[in-house]
């Protein structure tokens, strides 16, 4: 077999993937557990009143990416597995970066000899390490919700003027990065006494939906995915990728 007959002609939206984020206590978590199948990665012990299937509270990136790869290579009937919160998760890749839970005094700056050392060596375990590994776990059909808190940040606009937009709570550096790779950010809210995804970003916050779904939908599982449009996805995708070539 010639390997041009790998080629794919054929668009592929694939399993959905993206961020949810939110106010504490808006039900981020719970819609994560309202999914058929669904792991609840715990890496901040969120997710205790919650009834679910999820991991023991995880205190460092070796125990959170032990589960990933497990999820990503081992025997289970899992079909989503939703990160509560992708915040923590970085923060504890940066520890294991910096050394800082066996001394807090280790910071990006310091570590690694210094001279911001740290901070490179933490992007590339980001890009290298993490975001290929949710990138196999997606492709082995299984959904990845990445749950994380609200937060103001701070982008440049098309003219590189700097403003205020309402985002999730991810590290300057990776802003970008994670919301480039998902397929949709979401905005938990409770609107009139309902809890419900906000799919579409204006000037002041920060969403995506390549999914073409509503701009409001309800904040279940199944009305969630019952709006997604997975061919418009997929030539979303397709349309992306030639733009980047």
């Amino acid at each position: 077999m010639s390997i041009f007959d790998l080629v794919k002609k054929e668009t592929e939206a694939g399993a959905p993937a993206g961020i949810i984020y939110g106010m504490p206590g808006v039900g981020k978590t719970t819609f994560a557990a309202s999914a058929p199948n669904c792991l609840i990665i715990d890496c901040e012990g969120g997710a205790d009143n919650v009834v679910c299937e999820r991991t023991p509270t995880l205190h460092s990136w070796a125990e959170i990416h032990d589960w990933l790869t497990a999820v990503e290579s081992g025997e289970h009937d899992y079909k989503v597995i939703a990160i509560d919160s992708v915040d923590m998760l970085l923060r504890r890749l940066e520890e294991d970066v910096t050394g800082a839970q066996e001394d807090a005094g280790r910071t990006l700056n310091k570590s690694h000899g210094g001279y911001g050392n740290g901070k490179s060596v933490y992007k590339n375990r980001v890009y290298t390490q993490l975001i290929p590994l949710l990138n196999r776990i997606k492709d082995r059909g299984i959904a990845v919700l990445l749950i994380a808190h609200m937060h103001q940040v701070e982008i440049l606009d098309s003219e590189g003027i700097k403003i205020n937009k309402i985002g999730p709570n991810l590290p300057e550096d990776f802003q970008e990065t994670f919301v480039s790779w998902a397929g949709f950010v979401c905005v938990a809210q409770i609107i009139g006494g309902e809890r419900v995804l906000l799919t579409e970003g204006t000037e002041m916050l920060i969403a995506k939906n390549r999914f073409d779904m509503p701009e409001l939908v309800p904040m279940t599982w199944k009305g969630f995915v019952g709006n997604m449009n997975f061919k418009k996805a997929a030539k979303k995708a397709k349309t992306t990728k030639k733009e980047t070539e």
